[in-house]
């Protein structure tokens, strides 16, 4: 079975910068250190990148984040339909989706088998498209409405109260600050290594 790379966002250039788009983020810096160029798939409305010589294959959903799956599912199912059908709930290890967790403080993140915030729907759509919710999930914390609210710490200049009361679908659509963005951009870099020693061993020395 190849190995795919998912990047969960919204397309459009009005979401480009924000923290819901942080998987498509990751895909594109995994697409740059691959030397890969991303090209429109209308069949599948996706965008991809790949060399299936070294087995890696790049998605970038351009439906809506709540319907990441269509497209997702079309893609895994025409290349690996024989994989999807060997079993009622297969075991995906060459299946990685990376999107935006609340769940997660911002400045951490996980990957992680199997495990899955409840609630996202871009994440739900792929387990109902998939049939399965046995992949990898490259979980990108964005929450930084409470962070340094602990004891002994301080909130970031770019933090206010009125943020904390943010709902957590509004959130997720505003952008990262400047500040957050110098947090972020080393994070990435560790993220795609390891997605790389994971998923493509062979390629991680690059």
């Amino acid at each position: 079975m190849r190995t795919y790379m998912i990047g969960l966002g919204n397309p459009g250039e009005t979401y480009a910068h924000t923290r819901h788009n942080v998987g498509f983020m990751v895909a594109d810096a995994v697409a740059q250190k691959a030397e890969l160029t991303w090209k429109h798939d209308a069949k599948f409305k996706a965008e991809v990148a790949q060399d299936m010589g070294k087995g890696i294959f790049l998605i970038k959903p351009q439906a809506f984040m709540n319907k990441s799956g269509e497209a997702v599912g079309g893609i895994v199912r025409y290349f690996d339909k024989e994989e999807l059908a060997k079993t009622d709930a297969p075991n995906l290890q060459s299946v990685y989706v990376c999107y935006d967790d609340l769940d997660i403080p911002f400045g951490q993140y996980k990957i992680q088998f199997g495990k899955h915030p409840k609630i996202h729907n871009g994440v739900n759509s792929i387990i109902q498209a998939l049939g399965t919710d046995q992949f990898w999930n490259v979980r990108i914390g964005t929450e930084s409405r409470l962070q340094g609210t602990q004891e002994g710490q301080q909130k970031p200049q770019s933090m206010d109260q009125a943020s904390e009361k943010i709902p957590g679908e509004t959130y997720v659509l505003t952008p990262f600050t400047k500040e957050e963005r110098d947090v972020l951009a080393p994070m990435i870099e560790r993220v795609v290594q390891e997605i790389y020693a994971k998923a493509f061993p062979s390629q991680s020395s690059r």
